[in-house]
């Protein structure tokens, strides 16, 4: 690599690699502000949604503005990283060298916007399960109380915690319309048995969103990283439902239709040249991932009309498997007639199409 691309892309690394710093430390004092704030609401305001919504509001913004910073912050870094290749005599080795200091910051910058999301999505989390903890303490103390009857007086204890009804007084016999006190309506019937089923639950819930994530950003999915998504979303729903009825034996009557009815909204849209398109993509990192160079040619030496050539390429550099990206890029060089050196063409194309990928 030049002395020149390489002190240039030092700079960049050692700048972007300082403001990333300076983010992290304002993550981690958002954190801290929120937290303690959010406790005294709870222990203040436990009954009442204004002040609790009013803060997870807040908090989400603020959240939202330091991910907008950090945002226009990359897009910064990423134009001078192209005036630096804008040089048309950069060499294969120069082009490889700022591509994969690219890599690296850019995979600093999708961690950091992906901390912050979480870090969000975590705090609130455990701030509604705490709140839930402080209603079940008060439903606990209106269950103990009781209503009484209409007729007698004596106290009765609400049946149906989540909706009330009617309900025969054990003294009298009266027939009360019997209604769950507002800490036990809010707990059972609101946030507060979801709260905990959550965050009994979390773990699957971050398995699922980490296979949605995984699922998403691929332009060309195999069948494997669809099954993999649909097994993650699967377990999640069976281990929530599962800890909301350790919470409430009425939190759902069935688990397993519970889960079913949700997995629905999954496959709903889930077309038959998508699947095609999954299991064909799944034949070419197969094949990519056990070095079979022959059995790489050989698929996409025949392929359906469904697909091109392009997309076969884009399918490797998603997935980092350049090898064999380069492979068909060099297949690609060949069928149409390029003039520019080969090395220097299948850098610069890689480079670029890193870039369009995300891959990097």
């Amino acid at each position: 690599m030049g002395a020149d691309v390489q002190n240039k892309m030092g700079d960049l690394v050692q700048k972007w690699d300082g403001f990333l710093g300076k983010v992290d430390g304002r993550v981690q004092a958002v954190i801290a502000e929120a937290d303690a704030g959010l406790d005294q609401l709870i222990a203040q305001h436990a009954m009442d949604h204004g002040p609790m919504g009013a803060a997870f509001a807040a908090l989400q913004s603020r959240f939202h503005g330091l991910s907008t910073k950090l945002s226009d912050a990359w897009e910064k870094i990423d134009e001078e990283i192209d005036e630096i290749g804008e040089d048309d005599d950069l060499s294969s080795a120069d082009w490889d060298a700022i591509s994969n200091a690219r890599d690296a910051m850019c995979d600093k910058y999708v961690k950091l916007t992906d901390d912050l999301e979480l870090h969000h999505y975590t705090i609130e989390m455990k701030k509604n399960a705490d709140w839930a903890r402080r209603l079940r303490a008060l439903a606990e103390q209106e269950m103990a109380t009781g209503v009484p009857c209409s007729q007698c007086g004596t106290p009765m204890q609400v049946e149906n915690l989540d909706s009330g009804g009617p309900q025969k007084c054990g003294s009298c016999g009266a027939v009360n319309n019997v209604l769950p006190g507002a800490a036990s309506a809010l707990f059972y019937r609101g946030l507060g048995a979801h709260a905990l089923a959550q965050e009994q639950s979390w773990n699957h819930w971050l398995a699922e969103r980490n296979a949605k994530a995984e699922f998403d950003k691929k332009r060309h999915p195999t069948a494997y990283d669809h099954w993999a998504y649909l097994k993650a979303a699967h377990d999640y729903w069976t281990a929530y439902h599962q800890a909301g009825l350790a919470v409430y034996p009425k939190f759902v009557q069935d688990v397993a239709s519970s889960v079913d009815a949700k997995m629905k909204h999954y496959r709903a849209w889930d077309q038959e040249v998508d699947k095609q398109k999954r299991e064909f993509f799944g034949n070419i990192v197969e094949a990519s991932s056990k070095g079979d160079v022959a059995g790489l040619d050989a698929i996409v030496g025949n392929l359906p009309h469904f697909v091109d050539f392009d997309e076969c390429i884009e399918c490797l550099v998603e997935r980092r498997h350049y090898p064999a990206g380069q492979h068909l890029l060099g297949k690609k060089y060949d069928m149409d007639g390029e003039d520019d050196p080969k090395p220097q063409w299948i850098a610069r194309e890689l480079a670029e199409m890193k870039k369009f990928l995300g891959s990097d």
